[in-house]
């Protein structure tokens, strides 16, 4: 195991000092100092505890958690609550006599336990011939006695808080209890998880089929891009390692979530969500979304979470450098499905960034069509529309919220907006944020806004009392496509295990439930109203249309074009602007590329198109991050005042890296792996870096390349040596100073 240093403000956390302890425990514990306590003077000091094993590896079939490494290499039990598990007592001095002997299991979570607060459970050992049939309490019972061992057989409460706990064993002569106590405390923890397997945890998931995908899968895709050139990118989320769960119980104990509130799965996932950014709690993971990266690694080049936990550690608890939104979402993952929380990341497309909380994202614009930024206007407010954004799902029972409220419930660990003085969001159940229900915990307004605020464009204009005027509203432009991956499918060449789940968050755009949901959310909402009331008082007879580009290449030209239709018997003096520009994936501008703008008539009738071509020597060199562009257009018709303006955002596609395993890998052997793609660009690839991970299979491997010529063929083979069995996924990542956040991935397998 890893040996880590100790924590930020947290040296009494259980789960961190679990990292010192490097050496691989046999089964059975040995008794001595200070595991054995003895009180009194009687000459008969009742059984004297030797040895205690609790089965870790056997019991873990049961509990479905035989992947986890803290079971497989260490030894150590890590169980789902509503369930049993053997365990055996093996006496030094005399066998177990429950005539003659009183005892009792006592088990202990975090530094002050307590057993109103459910963090201290005491069971007595009793002959009894079956466990609570209710699942709820703890309980135990004799399974067998052989000589001097006990197999017990112990019933974990369903509403047992998760995380690490510790076990005694104090046992008295019944004949002489007050001068004959003994206490063996057990050295090897117990992990104590959610149980989503069972309909007494109020994390159960009914089908038990998916909980492969949603608990059990190591690995997954994350959606990136635009709703209409969306690409999966494969990650390695590696929750069964051995580093990933003391990580995750010290996470949680640094969250300073209470330790009696460690049982509800509500406050647990409101506690992920704070934790995994580093905004006010020294969270994991530290977010910036433009460069330099210089100090830490770019978002781009991560693609496993397990590593960010493990740097997290290493730095004694300080935020690893960099995030951004789909990293967020990948390490909540990775988090909610080690502690037993089914859980998927999401990924919505045009998403709205409400920050005013009037469920509409309101965008400035002076009369030459340059969009107005916050920063300048701070009156304006600072609303933004996102390309994509993503965050999580999670299930469970909300008994706190209305019947029906239950299921799927969002969660996101982007730090966006502060709730209840923190940054975190969530858990907001799915189907209030369908409903439009805003008035029911947690966060559901933001979340509303995020898949189904309508967009008000607002122009210059000198003839209204408030210096603007409403030049368009977008009812059905947010929330355009949501996303999660297939279960039980992966596509390594497309997106077909890309599952659309637009219709669990929001009704279909346009039909009467999805209006009325939009008003239900909107008439607790008092400046949100005169949106909604505003009638189109203009004549509206010129026909305009943005065309929709379609898959543009990095490296290509492109032509953004906007058609006319005069459909009046008069001329119409057209004030026509069209731009092309780079954005941040969060929808901020970068850099402007390229603009046209103009007066011109159209005739009676008169169709007419407008368009403006881009080249790639206009964006090279002005594009940021993920190659994002926007096209957007204002067109005002002198006579009838009648004024319109559309966007469109865009990706540029950039190529696939292909992995091919160049010969059958072994275990304890070297292999080969080839990574290839072609270089789409006239101009050569420098400072060429590339990374493949292996599903924890082999130790990452990071390469510098030389540079690849202009149009040229990238072809480099790596050698890895498996040291563990079995299959997975490979992971390669490819970034230099002209092109950046190009991927691949392909199936994995380690034999004998």
């Amino acid at each position: 195991m890893r040996r880590f240093g100790r924590p930020i403000g947290n040296a009494d956390s259980l789960a961190f000092m679990h990292y010192h302890n490097t050496k691989e425990r046999k089964e059975f514990e040995l008794a001595g100092h200070p595991t054995n306590y003895f009180y009194g003077t009687s000459q008969d000091q009742g059984i004297q505890v030797a040895k205690v094993g609790f089965y870790s590896v056997e019991n873990s079939t049961n509990h479905r958690t035989e992947k986890y490494e803290q079971v497989t290499i260490h030894k150590n039990p890590v169980f789902r609550r509503s369930n049993s598990f053997f365990m055996v007592v093996e006496a030094g001095n005399r066998p177990l006599d429950l005539h003659k002997d009183d005892v009792r299991l006592i088990f202990e979570f975090g530094s002050f336990a307590s057993v109103p607060k459910g963090t201290k459970v005491i069971v007595p050992v009793t002959n009894k011939s079956r466990l609570d049939n209710s699942h709820d309490q703890w309980d135990v019972l004799i399974h067998r006695e052989a000589g001097p061992s006990t197999i017990l057989h112990v019933q974990i409460g369903s509403n047992a808080a998760v995380g690490l706990w510790k076990c005694k064993i104090e046992s008295v002569v019944k004949s002489d209890p007050y001068q004959s106590k003994s206490l063996h405390i057990c050295q090897r923890p117990l992990f104590i998880i959610f149980n989503p397997y069972s309909p007494n945890d109020s994390t159960y998931y009914p089908n038990q089929g998916e909980l492969e995908e949603y608990i059990q899968s190591d690995s997954g895709k994350i959606w990136k891009g635009s709703y209409k050139q969306y690409n999966g990118r494969h990650w390695l989320y590696g929750q069964f390692e051995d580093f990933v769960l003391p990580a995750c119980c010290y996470i949680l104990d640094k969250s300073g979530l209470k330790q009696g509130e460690r049982s509800n799965p509500v406050r647990v996932a409101r506690a992920i969500s704070a934790m995994v950014n580093s905004v006010d709690d020294n969270g994991v993971l530290e977010g910036k979304w433009s460069v330099p990266y210089d100090q830490g690694t770019a978002p781009w080049d991560w693609n496993n979470s397990a590593k960010i936990i493990e740097q997290y550690m290493n730095q004694n608890g300080s935020p690893v450098k960099y995030g951004q939104c789909w990293v967020f979402s990948a390490v909540t993952v990775t988090i909610c499905r080690a502690l037993g929380l089914p859980c998927r990341s999401i990924s919505n497309f045009v998403s709205a960034h409400d920050t005013n909380h009037s469920l509409t994202i309101d965008k400035y614009f002076n009369e030459d069509g340059d969009e107005l930024s916050a920063e300048d206007n701070p009156e304006f407010g600072y609303d933004s529309i996102w390309n994509f954004h993503v965050w999580n799902d999670i299930w469970m029972a909300r008994p706190d919220l209305p019947s029906g409220y239950g299921g799927w419930q969002a969660i996101d660990s982007t730090p966006q907006e502060a709730s209840d003085n923190a940054y975190q969001c969530g858990p907001a159940s799915v189907e209030a944020v369908r409903r439009g229900e805003i008035g029911l915990g947690y966060d559901v307004p933001f979340l509303f806004s995020e898949v189904n605020a309508d967009i008000c464009h607002f122009v210059e204009d000198k003839t209204s009392p408030w210096g603007f005027k409403r030049a368009k509203l977008n009812k059905y432009h947010v929330g355009r496509l949501i996303l999660t991956k297939a279960v039980g499918y992966l596509d390594e060449e497309g997106e077909k295990d890309a599952e659309d789940i637009t219709w669990q968050y929001k009704n279909p755009e346009g039909t009467i439930d999805e209006r009325l949901a939009v008003f239900n959310a909107v008439r607790g909402v008092e400046k949100t109203k005169r949106f909604y009331e505003i009638p189109t008082k203009e004549q509206e007879d010129v026909h305009m249309e943005l065309v929709d580009l379609e898959i543009e290449r990095y490296g290509s030209p492109f032509k953004a074009r906007v058609t006319l239709e005069n459909r009046s018997n008069q001329d119409r003096t057209l004030k026509a602007m069209l731009s092309c520009s780079s954005i941040f994936y969060t929808g901020v501008t970068a850099n402007p590329i390229k603009k046209s703008q103009g007066e011109f008539v159209l005739g009676p009738r008169q169709k007419d198109t407008l368009a403006l071509t881009v080249y790639p020597v206009d964006y090279m060199g002005r594009l940021v991050d993920y190659c994002m562009m926007k096209i957007y257009t204002l067109i005002n018709v002198k006579e009838t005042n009648q004024t319109w303006s559309e966007e469109d955002d865009f990706v540029l596609e950039k190529p696939k890296l292909k992995i091919t395993v160049l010969n059958r890998l072994q275990m304890g052997r070297s292999g080969q792996i080839q990574v290839s793609f072609m270089n789409p660009l006239e101009v050569p690839l420098t400072q060429c870096r590339i990374t493949l991970d292996g599903s924890g299979a082999f130790d990452e491997v990071k390469h510098q390349l030389g540079d690849i010529p202009a149009m040229g063929r990238c072809l480099h083979t790596l050698v890895v040596r498996p040291k563990k069995l079995g299959s997975g996924a490979l992971v390669a990542t490819f970034a230099s100073e002209e092109m950046i956040d190009v991927y691949g991935s392909c199936k994995l397998e380690v034999f004998h």
